[in-house]
């Protein structure tokens, strides 16, 4: 039989045992987290308004069934799938974008730009492959997640680029690269190191022309095969027919 102190003293650890496993649940988190996860999607106006959450703050958290809102694309639902979350990085201040900049001097001096007047970094298509790789490998960076790629045109009929948008979820820093070209140069493509850039690149390559080279799949992913031009470009010029049928000049029953 224990003595009536060592009762106490099991009784305790086990109070306290209870307790961190209760804190530690992810579930008992869940309001605080979802509010975490929309401070970060707030900037694109998507909000979380429900969500499943299992897993404990000492390993990572998994958020499934998970329903979100926007103002124009009303309600979406992730159903299957789950994103995993290590909760303790969420309050890690990455990098600034001048201790970004430095970093990269240190390993690729030379190898990239600064736009003026914006946090933006420009590289040219030579160099991408090199930046690319330390943004996403190297672990002081570790830009593991891309967010998307949006392509533009600066108006002069031959220099388009490339705007990635990166972001580090285990170090909690963000970082936008321009890859600019000219006469049709292509682009390297970064599927080998973001597996999102695949369909982005796709998109790019059919609305702006943007050549991805290496890329394993590079084909028009919205328009079909057979159209004619690129429809970003500041000097596209709508068809008149598509296949003999007329293409509608009044868009205004899109409104």
């Amino acid at each position: 039989m224990f003595s009536n102190d060592k009762k106490s003293k099991i009784l305790f650890t086990t109070l306290v045992i209870s307790i961190i496993i209760l804190i530690s649940s992810a579930v008992f988190w869940q309001s605080f987290i979802i509010n975490q996860i929309n401070d970060r999607l707030s900037i694109n106006r998507f909000e979380v308004t429900s969500a499943k959450i299992s897993g404990n703050l000492f390993s990572s958290i998994n958020i499934y069934d998970v329903t979100v809102i926007h103002p124009s694309y009303g309600n979406m639902s992730i159903k299957r799938g789950s994103i995993n979350i290590d909760f303790f990085s969420s309050f890690i201040n990455g990098l600034t974008f001048d201790d970004i900049i430095k970093f990269i001097e240190t390993k690729a001096a030379g190898k990239s730009s600064i736009i003026e007047g914006k946090e933006v970094i420009l590289v040219s298509p030579d160099n991408w492959v090199e930046i690319s790789t330390l943004l996403k490998n190297e672990s002081k960076l570790d830009f593991n997640y891309l967010m998307c790629i949006s392509s533009y045109d600066k108006g002069d009929n031959k220099t388009y680029g490339a705007a990635y948008n990166l972001y580090s979820t285990t170090i909690n820093h963000y970082l936008e690269v321009r890859v600019e070209t000219e006469d049709g140069t292509a682009i390297p493509s970064v599927t080998s190191l973001w597996q999102a850039a695949n369909w982005h690149e796709r998109e790019a390559f059919d609305m702006m022309g943007l050549q991805f080279e290496g890329h394993p799949n590079l084909k028009r992913i919205l328009l079909s095969e057979d159209w004619d031009g690129y429809p970003l470009r500041k000097d596209y010029k709508e068809p008149d027919y598509y296949r003999g049928m007329p293409v509608p000049k009044d868009k205004t029953y899109w409104d």
